[in-house]
């Protein structure tokens, strides 16, 4: 089992510690769902009872998790091994999958896979993390790419009139992308057309607050 000095070793302090701890959990599947086990208790398990020092690793572990933007496969020079990027996807669901763990497993795949950057031809996410969602024929990890990229958005700031122009322009985004990838990939256009549609409706609301702001001052 990790012990959890090994998340204390390389912790947070500096960048070097960063990108060290993200090599690892991306090339050692079995470490990413030693994380997994750290922070959720098995989908079909009873409660469990943990102490203090239990509860700081799964903290530390979900934040590892959380945060990790490197994506399997990916090389010192950022180029993706699509093979070995199924590799670790493969084994990481395998041993998910005997701890009672692979819905988990594929929602935190997808929130990563959200962080993928554009294919060769432009469209995102790229080659290796498209093929992967789509031929998973995992939904969770759709889920999880959905999750991903509303979350990495971050916070954001307009002006008090400015309404929903920032999410029409994200909406617009995530459409082209759909539609480029309808064909061969459709499972995986559908969530890009879903996430499209989340901001058309998000940028009605912004607007609708703007239209009160005006009409209120």
């Amino acid at each position: 089992q990790l012990e959890f000095a090994l998340i204390r070793a390389f912790g947070f302090e500096g960048e070097y510690h960063a990108k060290t701890l993200y090599r690892v959990l991306m090339t050692r599947p079995e470490i990413y769902v030693e994380l997994l086990c750290l922070v959720y208790k098995p989908r079909n398990g009873p409660p469990r009872e943990v102490d203090e020092a239990q509860k700081g690793a799964a903290e530390n572990a979900w934040h590892i998790l959380h945060a990790c933007r490197l994506q399997p496969g990916a090389g010192a020079d950022g180029s993706i091994d699509s093979d070995v990027a199924a590799s670790f996807v493969r084994e990481a669901r395998r041993l998910a999958a005997e701890q009672d763990r692979l819905e988990v497993c594929d929602i935190t795949l997808g929130e990563i896979f959200a962080h993928a950057p554009d294919g060769a031809d432009g469209i995102w996410p790229g080659e290796s993390a498209r093929s992967l969602l789509e031929n998973s024929g995992s939904e969770d990890m759709l889920r999880g790419l959905y999750t991903g990229a509303i979350n990495k958005r971050g916070t954001t700031s307009r002006g008090a009139y400015e309404g929903g122009d920032q999410e029409r322009e994200l909406a617009g985004y995530f459409r082209k992308h759909a539609v480029a990838l309808e064909e061969t990939h459709p499972q995986l256009a559908a969530m890009l057309q879903e996430l499209a549609k989340s901001y058309d409706r998000h940028g009605v609301f912004e607007d609708l607050d703007a239209q009160l702001r005006i009409e209120g001052r």
